[in-house]
This record gives C-alpha cells, structure tokens and sequence, in this order.
C-alpha cells in the first residue's frame, strides 16, 4: 500500500476521533505486515490541532543504479508542507460533521436505490400447502344398455362384493335389463399416498371423468343409475347432497339419462332402502330414452 495513502487514511480517522494502531515489531502468531508498517512513525500532533504531523515519515525509494537515476528523497521540509496540505484537505471535507453534528451523507448504494435501475427478477410464486384429497371408492359396472356406479365405503378392505354383486343384478332385472354384468372396475381416491401431491378435488373431477369416458367407449350406453353421494356429486360435477339429487332424471350426455339414489352398501345394511332405491328408479322406467 502506497505509504502517503495511509498518511492521508490515519489524518481522516483522527479527525474524526479514532485512534488507528500500527504494530511496532512482528507479532507472534499474526500474518506478516507490509514492508511500510515497520517504517511508519506517527508523530506527536501540533498544539492545538487536531491532525497529526508526518514530517518524520520515512519513504522508501526505489534503488535504481543507473546514471540517470534521481536522488528524489523528500526532506522533511517538503513532506510536512505535503501533510500540512493534505492536513488542510481532509479538515475542509469533515467540517460540517465537527461543526454541526450531523451524520454526513454517504453515497446511495443500498439494494433499494440500486432496485430502481437495474431490473430484479421476478420473486418465485409462493404456494400454499396442498389441498387434502378427497376420499372415494366408485365401481363402474356395465350391464347391457345400462351403466350403474355405485358408491363404496372407502374405509372398507373388502370391495365390490358378491353382494354387492347379487343386488345389482336385480337391480338391472327390475330395468328391463337381461345380459349379466361386468365385473366391477374400481376408482379409488387418493391413488397414491404423500401429503405433497396433488390429490384434490379439481385432480379428483378429473379422473372421473376420465374413467367415465373409458367405461362408456365400452359400449353404448342408454341409461344410468348412480348410488350414493359420492357417485352422485363427482359423476355429475354437483354439489348438491343425495338427499336433493334422488329421484330426478338427469342427462348426462346427448340420449344418456341417469338416476341417483342410495348406495348398495347403504341398502345391504338397511333393508328398508330398498324401496327408497325402487321408488328413486321409476323415472328410468317410465322414460327408457
């Protein structure tokens, strides 16, 4: 480091009353200090000034031996007038902040003030914690001209059982329906277990209609009978409950009518909903197409 600029550094730093230390000699332990640190002498400051006089300083010149070489040692005539000008500089340029005891101004070079020129990328959007997956398990079963989705427990290990089975046949009997049904294609939900996919209803929606669109590219479907809620609501994308859904003859597609009503486990454990799903039926009977 230039021997002057440190000069210059040390006037600046009592002017504004902190003491700099240099080491006198190498310290155990420490990183090797600059050739210049060992030859710098901090005077005694003038009476009644502030600022420190380096008439004493020594400055090393380079040893070149040639004989247009220069003897440019500075006397100490020369370099107290140097440190008296720069004495003088350095007071000018911190005596609002001596006179005034305000903070002096530095330059705006904050994160902010360089935001308003130089463009900031666009902060990445934050999402919130996944939507908890609804919980379903619907069977899909095809039987002639009939398509009927019932409604399990999604809980239950066991799934479309031979109960199941045996009252869905009388169902379709009852409709007119002769051809014996298919086995049950089963949608349950949540397909896969972690807590960060996603699982929710829109996802859900989806794959209903998905599987939907497989079962009835099977074979063409006139009629429809949907048993439980679940079946009821995802089917037929509405929020409404089973209780306000039952009974009413919906079109599903184009020449594609459907009847909700109660699920077959719901009318296996309660007999007596039996003739709530014979009565929910009527509608499919008396308006076939």
């Amino acid at each position: 480091m230039d021997l002057s600029g440190e000069q210059l550094r040390h006037q600046y730093l009592e002017a504004i009353g902190i003491s700099s230390w240099l080491p006198r000699a190498r310290l155990p332990g420490a990183a090797p200090s600059d050739p210049w640190v060992e030859r710098f002498h901090y005077p005694l400051a003038e009476e009644g000034d502030g600022f420190a006089d380096f008439a004493d300083a020594e400055i090393e010149q380079p040893s070149v031996d040639t004989p247009a070489a220069k003897d440019t040692t500075l006397g100490p005539e020369v370099v107290s007038a140097a440190a008296q000008t720069a004495r003088s500089q350095a007071r000018a340029s911190i005596a609002p902040l001596i006179d005034s005891g305000q903070p002096t101004q530095t330059p705006v070079t904050t994160a902010a003030a360089r935001a308003e020129v130089v463009e900031q990328p666009s902060a990445p959007v934050r999402r919130g914690p996944p939507v908890q997956a609804p919980r379903v398990k619907l069977a899909f079963v095809l039987a002639g001209d009939l398509l009927i989705v019932d409604s399990l427990p999604p809980a239950a290990r066991l799934g479309f059982s031979a109960q199941h089975q045996k009252l869905l046949s009388g169902i379709a009997r009852a409709l007119g329906v002769t051809e014996p049904a298919s086995d049950a294609a089963l949608l349950s939900w949540p397909v896969l277990a972690g807590a960060t996919l996603d699982q929710g209803p829109q996802e859900l929606a989806k794959a209903v209609r998905r599987k939907l669109e497989l079962t009835l590219a099977l074979r063409s479907v006139k009629r429809a009978v949907l048993l439980g809620e679940s079946a009821a609501q995802w089917v037929l994308e509405r929020e409404e409950t089973l209780d306000a859904l039952r009974g009413i003859r919906f079109t599903l597609r184009p020449e594609l009518h459907c009847i909700a009503s109660v699920s077959l486990s719901q009318a296996l454990q309660l007999p007596e909903l039996k003739a709530e799903l014979w009565r929910d039926l009527q509608p499919l009977l008396t308006h076939p197409s």
